[in-house]
């Protein structure tokens, strides 16, 4: 067996032994010349047409839902459950696999000429919450079609749809309106996975689980353009809800409602969501849920916040999340008690980083980073109101502005100094005020660059540690660099990303594991190729997870030719490339394509890189 036959047979002893095997697995491609929604259809060569003939018939724990690329216009509800180790699994096979709300109204003929630049379709029976034209949403209005400004709908019923485009026959263009309100909608159902579709256009949430559900996974779903929640879970436990990505929605990315607890949200990308008329529209809204966990998520660029606590959502973890370029706060709580942040990241939010506001107290916030919050807003990386300052623990963080706008403000008073802010709080004794030197903060790259404050400066000595960063990575204790932390673990960076991996070469040192952590001590090592002072090293790829292009860093001491490539998790290689590159650091991007010119399936895949006899393995996940 090779290296990577070797590593990958490895790999699969660390996952553990395989469950049970699948009761049975059923086809579903309604691209099929011959498919069929009987009752004996289902196989790969007669498949159903529909998920939810599928669905209907065959949903017995076990079962798994095998969806083929095309555009299906249903709304799935789920009606079965599965069992422990054997779920129910509905399951898009590769990219492309749409489930659309909307209908399709691209045809001249659906539409007839009603005054000026008004067009009437009578065949749409429904009221519509949403119209899209060429791939952009049409503003809704309550008047007389008459009046229909440019861009606009309006639906009169017994009459139909009204659009004004300024003139052109809707038909001539991509429009679509919206029909249904979900896509997968579950009441009561437990162990159902739902994974890998593309979802848009929704009337409502794209998935939408309430009710005692329990124990699902919704996973690797790309939902854009609903018209409230991307996806919600009301009274849910134990739910896992990660990798997916949420975008452009009329309302919340991701939400956890109304007594949901023990759910895991991670390695999720939410952004552009914005609600039309408030701006209420966060990337991640916890509200009256407690004790759920919130690891490794990328929000940027939605309306309100990044991530919201409110309405008693108590004793949540939120940890190795980066919140940029929101309309309000990185990190908001209102009402919300005991919620605890290790290794977040808050940068350029329109308010504050951190705020902990209403009645909030028994925060913790521990090895964050926030950084030019509020600036043009005169609020603040951090604020804590006075009934939120009882029980507050803050300590090992990193504040910096770029500007004179003060980073502080504990209860009524504005702090422009770390000592001061110290001084009147008891806060932050060991926090930072620098700027933290970070690769893109605007284009969303939180890795530090090596001369960063917040280098081997965190710790480990807080409740519910993270002894992994954003990317899956350990802690890396970089020798030039005197640890500044505390803890078991006193190397640990502050943010969420180390500043550099382990490389898999001779001269790193594996050091004995401290108590309570998963792995070895990596120090990385110098003198690789034998050029004195020089180290060879291979980062990880960023961003990751990755929906489109992924990087990764090499550092070279002298001329090398170098062998990269990108396996999935069969072994097969995807991409390979290989070239002679100079001394210094180089970048080696991926693109996500595969070998053949089309786009890498979602996934988990290995990277591996060949250096004059030095080989480098990495991990990414590609949404």
């Amino acid at each position: 067996m090779g290296s990577l036959g070797a590593f990958l047979a490895g790999l699969a002893l660390c996952a553990g032994p395989a469950g049970p095997a699948a009761a049975a697995t059923w086809w579903v491609d309604n691209q099929s010349g011959i498919c069929s929604n009987s009752s004996d259809a289902g196989s790969q060569e007669q498949p159903y047409c529909s998920i939810v003939a599928a669905a209907n018939v065959h949903h017995a724990p076990g079962d798994t839902i095998l969806v083929m690329p095309g555009t299906y216009r249903e709304k799935v509800a789920v009606p079965g459950s599965g069992a422990p180790d054997l779920p129910l699994v509905l399951l898009a096979q590769g990219p492309g696999v749409l489930i659309d709300g909307s209908d399709s109204f691209a045809s001249p003929v659906q539409w007839t000429a009603y005054a000026g630049s008004v067009w009437l379709a009578a065949g749409v029976t429904w009221p519509p919450r949403q119209v899209f034209v060429d791939g952009a949403r049409l503003s809704p209005a309550s008047i007389a079609p008459d009046d229909l400004p440019a861009s606009s709908f309006t639906w009169v019923s017994g009459e139909g749809l009204y659009v004004n485009l300024g003139g052109d026959n809707p038909g001539v263009h991509e429009t679509l309106v919206g029909r249904r309100s979900y896509a997968f909608y579950a009441t009561a159902q437990s162990w159902v996975n739902i994974e890998g579709f593309d979802i848009a256009h929704t009337e409502s949430r794209a998935i939408f689980l309430q009710y005692d559900c329990t124990d699902m996974v919704i996973a690797r779903n790309r939902v854009s353009f609903s018209n409230s929640y991307g996806i919600e879970i009301v009274d849910g436990a134990r739910i896992r809800v990660e990798h997916n990505v949420v975008s452009d929605g009329n309302y919340h990315g991701i939400g956890l409602a109304s007594g949901s607890t023990a759910c895991l949200v991670s390695d999720n990308e939410c952004f552009r969501n914005v609600d039309p008329a408030v701006r209420r529209a966060n990337g991640i809204y916890v509200y009256a849920s407690s004790e759920n966990t919130l690891a490794r998520n990328n929000l940027h660029h939605n309306q309100d916040s990044g991530m919201f606590f409110t309405g008693g959502s108590d004793e949540n973890v939120s940890c190795n999340n980066r919140s940029w370029l929101n309309g309000d706060h990185g990190f908001d709580h209102v009402d919300a008690a005991g919620s605890i942040h290790t290794h977040d990241v808050a940068f350029g939010n329109f308010k504050d980083g951190f705020s902990v506001e209403g009645d909030s107290p028994n925060t913790q916030i521990h090895n964050c980073i926030a950084v030019d919050n509020g600036l043009t807003t005169d609020e603040f990386d951090l604020w804590v109101n006075d009934l939120s300052a009882v029980g507050f623990v803050c300590d090992y963080n990193l504040f910096w502005n770029s500007t004179s706008q003060e980073p502080f403000k504990w209860i009524d008073t504005k702090y422009a100094g770390l000592a001061d802010y110290q001084a009147v709080s008891g806060q932050d004794p060991h926090s930072l005020q620098g700027d933290p030197r970070f690769t893109n903060a605007p284009g969303g790259d939180f890795y530090l660059l090596p001369d960063s404050p917040a280098i081997d400066a965190g710790t480990s000595a807080v409740p519910d540690w993270p002894d992994r960063d954003a990317a899956g990575h350990g802690r890396v204790d970089e020798y030039q660099v005197p640890d500044h932390g505390a803890g078991p673990v006193t190397y640990a960076d502050i943010g969420a990303l180390e500043v550099t991996q382990q490389v898999d070469n001779p001269d790193v040192v594996m050091l004995p594991s401290p108590i309570g952590t998963l792995g070895g001590r990596p120090r990385r090592g110098a003198s690789v190729l034998g050029r004195a002072g020089a180290t060879l090293s291979f980062s990880n790829g960023h961003p990751d997870p990755s929906h489109d292009a992924t990087e990764f860093t090499l550092d070279l001491p002298q001329d090398a030719r170098v062998r990269w490539e990108v396996f999935d998790l069969q072994g097969r290689v995807v991409w390979s490339e290989e070239r002679e590159l100079a001394a210094g650091r180089a970048s080696l991007r991926w693109d996500g394509s595969s070998a053949g010119g089309g786009r890498a399936p979602s996934g988990v895949y290995l990277v591996r890189a060949a250096i004059n006899g030095t080989v480098f393995t990495r991990r990414m996940v590609r949404l």
